[in-house]
């Protein structure tokens, strides 16, 4: 019997590395890793719920720690549909991801701002905004620099 499944878990390793939640969201700003200061994510989060109060849309960051064996694109999507980010029925919101030790990130955008927030400046944001301030370990900055990258692709702007 133990052959069996030692055989089984050989060959199907994806179920058993299969995606983790890192739980569920607290707020706009989700800090999993803790490298946010408790004044930095007060602050994003109020930016956040002002940017959701003005224009309907709702952003979400979430920080984790690692990605252990999924990849960005697939956790950003996973953890998307999971915390349900946007209206029901308008899916108006759009997922900042962040993995601290795979030194990745994603924005995962909602059909409903695919208009604004296209592909093309979704990787602008992570390929060149966001990088200098990571690479200097200002997280706070990167964040603040990715939110107002997606706020002012849909129109806004960061205050």
């Amino acid at each position: 019997m133990k052959k069996v499944l030692l055989l089984w878990l050989f060959l199907f390793p994806s179920i058993v590395f299969a995606y983790t939640s890192p739980g569920q969201p607290t707020g706009h700003i989700n800090d999993f890793a803790n490298v946010l200061s408790a004044d930095a994510k007060a602050n994003l989060e109020q930016t956040l719920s002002n940017y959701e109060t003005q224009s309907g849309n709702q952003l979400a960051v979430a920080i984790i720690p690692e990605l252990k064996d999924e990849t960005i694109e697939t956790y950003a999507e996973k953890l998307y549909q999971e915390w349900g980010i946007g209206q029901k029925g308008k899916d108006n919101g759009a997922l900042f991801l962040v993995s601290i030790k795979d030194r990745a990130m994603r924005i995962e955008v909602g059909y409903g701002l695919e208009g604004d927030l296209t592909d093309i400046e979704s990787g602008q944001i992570v390929d060149n905004i966001v990088p200098p301030y990571f690479r200097n370990n200002d997280y706070v900055g990167g964040v603040r620099a990715a939110l107002a990258g997606m706020i002012t692709a849909n129109g806004g702007a960061l205050k």
